[in-house]
């Protein structure tokens, strides 16, 4: 909790993430359901995936369906099959129109062919160096927004590999020098990873610190 605080902190988006799920089911902490809300609400808005989705399971719990579909709308549009599994069901149920199940298959396919792109497989690329690299020292992974995640606690998702652990215990990570090689090349600078970039550059360099 304390690693996953200071990193959210730092403006890491899976951390906020990874302490909604917590808050969420109470899993080492009291529960707290609006602590966790605004926890996946900050990593929302800074185009988290997972936890927009996890909005939308909120607010369909809570009965707010025209909310969850609009959440839901979002992430299928940006490739999030669950999402647009989500919405097909809420069209079945009468809780979405068949307009909005067509705009968010339609943005769910231009996406899917969007990330099958140069740009996008090197970013993917990039994405899983950085999960081999977290997986030990227990800091927030980027994971890729089309990742298969495990549902768990009623349908909330998770990562199937969330550890925790600290950097002073376990050391440097296997890999962790070919992150901090593939990050500094200068080509991958041309690569459209934007603010999440920097971002893994500032865990980098906080990691070391710690280390």
């Amino acid at each position: 909790i304390e690693l996953w605080t200071e990193a959210a902190e730092l403006g890491s988006i899976d951390a906020h993430y990874s302490l909604g799920l917590v808050y969420y089911k109470g899993d080492g902490v009291e529960e707290d359901k609006p602590r966790s809300i605004q926890h996946w609400q900050e990593a929302a808005i800074n185009g988290h995936v997972q936890s927009r989705h996890n909005l939308g399971i909120a607010e369909h719990k809570n009965g707010n369906y025209k909310l969850a579909v609009q959440h839901w709308m979002i992430t299928a549009k940006m490739g999030y099959d669950k999402s647009l599994n989500r919405i097909k069901e809420m069209f079945k149920d009468g809780h979405a129109t068949k307009a909005q199940y067509a705009e968010a298959l339609l943005g769910y396919r231009d996406s899917v062919e969007e990330m099958k792109s140069p740009q996008r497989e090197e970013g993917k690329r990039l994405g899983f160096l950085i999960n081999m690299a977290s997986d030990r020292t227990g800091r927030p992974s980027f994971r890729n927004a089309n990742e298969d995640a495990v549902l768990t606690a009623k349908d909330i998702d998770r990562p199937e590999d969330d550890r925790a652990s600290t950097v002073s215990r376990l050391g440097m990570p296997r890999g962790w020098e070919e992150l901090k090689t593939v990050v500094s090349k200068p080509q991958h600078e041309e690569v459209a990873l934007g603010p999440r970039l920097k971002t893994v550059q500032r865990i980098i360099a906080t990691t070391e610190m710690l280390a």
